[in-house]
């Protein structure tokens, strides 16, 4: 028997329905639970089984924030219906006050809210087209009373402002654009100058370099929400790349260097250096457009698809795309 035409054209086309089907979204999270996973006080030492209990009750939000952040991934890549999906996931976790619960295990779960936060206003901002003036006003309400958890923890002068701080800022900042809020920006805009101030002349960061064999991954990690927040404040028509005599560079070389030679920090922290690579040193791709001399960037970042879910997604997109204009 022969299928009659159109109904073959629906039959073929019925898997491309099926994989642009939005999934329902998970019950949200309130509360966040989390444990710190160093066995050493420099924090530079992982243990094993505390690592496997964070990874564990961290699961829901991690899992939340990586569709959210590869949805709106694949709508900078032409997917609309993958950026109206991400904007259902955000308003459903919005309306029923995700993440704004307690923080069980201390400073560890609300170093999870803020990283959640940072990567999930990096997503929102690259799917706010397709969001209406009801799921705006849904965002404008949640991403800042998050933020305030975030900036409340470093209001504790127990609380070092190290590579922390600056997520915060990071996570500070995309509520700000977000939600339109002049008030957080220029909190945000604080911090980041705060963070360009703690660089010191020869590139490092004092706060970085106490975390003995993991010195120069923390620089890196520190580096990667700054170069963020430098991309978002675009959306601000500000150059932020170029604050305090572009500072920042002196941070972004002595990484390089010591990608090049480790030794330089093993002999300052007197321990054999964790090398970043892969995803971690994705900031380059965004990076090198604004460098004084981008060619020192080159071939040092890895091919392909570079993604980073507390960045919002793909940065590989990004650096291609850029945040579409605020609405």
């Amino acid at each position: 028997m022969r299928i009659p035409s159109h109904w073959l054209a629906i039959l073929l086309c019925l898997p491309m329905l099926q994989a642009r089907a939005c999934p329902t979204p998970p019950a949200a999270e309130r509360d966040l639970k989390a444990n710190s996973f160093y066995a050493d006080s420099s924090g530079s030492i992982i243990d094993a089984d505390k690592l496997a209990r964070y990874k564990a009750d961290a699961a829901p939000v991690d899992n939340f924030l990586r569709k959210v952040a590869q949805m709106a991934s694949d709508y900078q890549a032409g997917d609309e219906a993958a950026g109206r999906c991400a904007m259902t996931w955000l308003v459903h976790w919005a309306e029923n006050d995700a993440l704004l619960g307690k923080a069980i295990g201390g400073s560890q779960a609300e170093f999870l809210r803020k990283w959640t936060l940072a990567g999930l206003a990096a997503a929102y901002l690259k799917v706010q087209p397709v969001a209406t003036a009801a799921e705006r006003q849904q965002i404008t309400q949640w991403f800042p009373a998050m933020a305030e958890f975030g900036l409340a923890v470093f209001r504790d002068p127990r609380h070092k402002k190290n590579n922390h701080y600056y997520w915060v800022g990071l996570a500070v900042l995309g509520a700000g654009i977000a939600a339109n809020d002049a008030k957080l920006i220029d909190t945000a805009r604080g911090i980041y100058d705060k963070a360009l101030a703690d660089i010191g002349d020869d590139g490092t960061l004092p706060l970085e370099m106490a975390r003995a064999s993991r010195a120069l991954h923390y620089h890196n990690y520190a580096m990667e929400p700054l170069v963020l927040m430098a991309e978002e404040a675009r959306l601000l028509g500000e150059d932020w790349y170029a604050r305090q005599d572009r500072r920042l560079d002196r941070l972004a070389r002595r990484i390089v260097a010591g990608l090049d030679d480790p030794q330089w920090f093993a002999t300052r922290t007197g321990k054999k250096q964790e090398i970043p690579h892969g995803n971690q040193l994705g900031w380059m791709l965004l990076y090198r457009k604004a460098a004084p001399e981008s060619a020192i960037f080159d071939n040092r970042f890895p091919t392909g698809e570079v993604s980073d879910s507390r960045l919002g997604g793909s940065l590989s997109r990004l650096a291609e795309k850029g945040f579409p204009s605020r609405p």
